[in-house]
């Protein structure tokens, strides 16, 4: 994780339409964009309702400088960590109706100030964290719940979830991130050098392959993956 020495924005301090109380300014990140998906242009149907730069179609500009060294670094042997792009289908989003519970928690160790969000967090009555059947952190990895709240338009993340009853000290988790899905963020998205809920400062779910995405046989954003940026650097 990452910590920072400003206020960090995210969705706001509330659920079901809270004011926003951060310090980064909300950028209209391509509001006179195309939808078309082509030179610049946003595509439709995401799970943020305004443009953002995982969503922005890059196909049409110029390539950065080192980016044939960076895939070059990539593509060896420690590249991608153990020499192949691996993916991970552990992460589980939840959607959330009307009336889902909102819940107090204990912060644990891995919950920083002041880049997390000290909030009550949406549960809903059956799912899942990231590596777990149900809401208890049992393989002791990274257990991230991922909780879309339907009709407040937020996206709520922790790191480190475990629930284990309906206590508030039964509910403990590492760092959360609020997000609000009708808001354009702008370049530092929660403020410049802060974290998230895994400590990109970036949103999750929303850079994840779902499986009508998949099905369909075009993912419309770009995707979430981790690079060993130590290794990429020495190699170039």
């Amino acid at each position: 994780m990452l910590m920072a020495m400003t206020g960090c924005s995210g969705g706001g301090g509330t659920h079901h339409g809270g004011e926003d109380g951060g310090t980064e300014p909300e950028v209209d990140a391509g509001a006179d964009a195309g939808a078309g998906g082509t030179d610049g242009g946003c595509a439709e149907g995401q799970l943020f309702e305004r443009c953002h730069p995982w969503t922005t179609d890059v196909s049409r500009l110029t390539k950065h400088s080192e980016s044939d060294a960076i895939i070059n670094a990539l593509s060896g042997a420690d590249g991608w960590g153990s020499g192949n792009f691996r993916t991970d289908r552990s992460l589980v989003v939840l959607n959330g109706p009307a009336g889902m519970p909102f819940r107090a928690f204990t912060p644990i160790s891995d919950f920083y100030s002041p880049d997390c969000d000290n909030v009550p967090m949406p549960v809903p009555t059956t799912g899942a964290i990231e590596g777990d059947p149900g809401f208890a952190c049992t393989s002791d990895g990274d257990c991230h719940l991922l909780v879309v709240d339907v009709p407040g338009k937020r996206l709520y993340e922790m790191w480190r979830a475990h629930i284990t009853g309906t206590s508030t000290a039964q509910f403990r988790g590492g760092c959360a991130a609020v997000w609000d899905l009708t808001r354009a963020y702008g370049s530092t998205p929660r403020g410049r050098g802060c974290s998230s809920a895994d400590g990109a400062g970036f949103p999750i779910a929303a850079m994840l392959a779902n499986a009508d995405e998949v099905y369909s046989g075009e993912v419309r954003h770009a995707l979430r993956f981790t690079l060993p940026n130590e290794r990429i650097r020495d190699g170039i």
